[in-house]
């Protein structure tokens, strides 16, 4: 599944698509009615789409003010998009500190697609499994190509 696929079944609060290579798609969430901001980029821009008018109001009113590419931009869409804070605060960071690369790794969880610190991978499986509203299921990561799985604890309790 895909980012797309996790905004329509409600797994992610919005979608982002790329003027570029999500030109369907945006046609699709207009067509549906979604709230939407553009955001322009240096490549090319893109739209964010919102499961709710509120949801688009908060955005607006947190981004007044909020320099274009700057770290809290970065902070305050990965809020939007569903990511982990501790895995947006890595993707900011890793664009200034070239040692942070090596700890780079690939999350996915029901579509929920982002970049976090490796070490982090506990700390970031907790956050999606207490946050994304879906059944429990893997967190996958991908780290210099090596693939796993995180599975849930599940806790039994005593009768």
């Amino acid at each position: 599944m895909g980012g797309y696929s996790a905004f329509l079944q409600g797994y992610k609060p919005s979608f982002l698509a790329s003027h570029m290579y999500e030109k369907s798609e945006i046609v699709k969430l207009h067509a549906m009615g979604y709230p939407n901001v553009f955001i322009d980029h240096e490549y090319g821009g893109s739209t964010i789409f919102f499961a709710s008018s509120q949801l688009k109001n908060s955005y607006i009113a947190e981004m007044n003010g909020v320099e274009m590419n700057s770290r809290e931009e970065i902070l305050i869409i990965g809020k939007y998009l569903g990511y982990p804070p501790i895995a947006s605060e890595f993707f900011a960071d890793v664009r200034y500190k070239e040692e942070l690369e090596a700890k780079r790794a690939f999350f996915n969880y029901y579509g929920i697609n982002f970049v976090g610190n490796v070490e982090d991978s506990e700390e970031i499986a907790d956050w999606l499994w207490s946050n994304v509203p879906a059944p429990l299921a893997p967190v996958e990561v991908n780290y210099k190509k090596e693939f796993k799985q995180i599975h849930p604890v599940h806790m039994v309790v005593a009768r």
